[in-house]
């Protein structure tokens, strides 16, 4: 897509946005109160870096995100093998 950072570039930026807080607070309620062994669908997961930190901190969840940017799938597809993407 024209316009949208590089797939790495776009993971480094995320620490430095103001909603990371939110990110973190989204995060810690996902992980605290998902079923055990649950799944979860992330649209416009971007490269995938709020489902790899899920999968961190819960490796028994299920984790299937999209995104209308194949150059962001396919950064999410290396660093995250056992996501399922579409």
């Amino acid at each position: 897509m024209k316009g949208l950072p590089d797939s790495k570039v776009y993971e480094q930026e995320l620490q430095y946005w103001p909603y990371i807080t939110s990110w973190n607070k989204v995060l810690d309620y996902l992980t605290e109160n998902i079923p055990e062994n649950g799944t979860l669908l992330d649209l416009m997961c971007g490269p995938g870096y709020l489902l790899g930190k899920i999968v961190e901190r819960r490796p028994d969840i299920k984790l299937k995100g999209v995104d209308i940017d194949k150059r962001y799938i396919s950064h999410a597809k290396k660093n995250i093998p056992i996501l399922i993407l579409n």
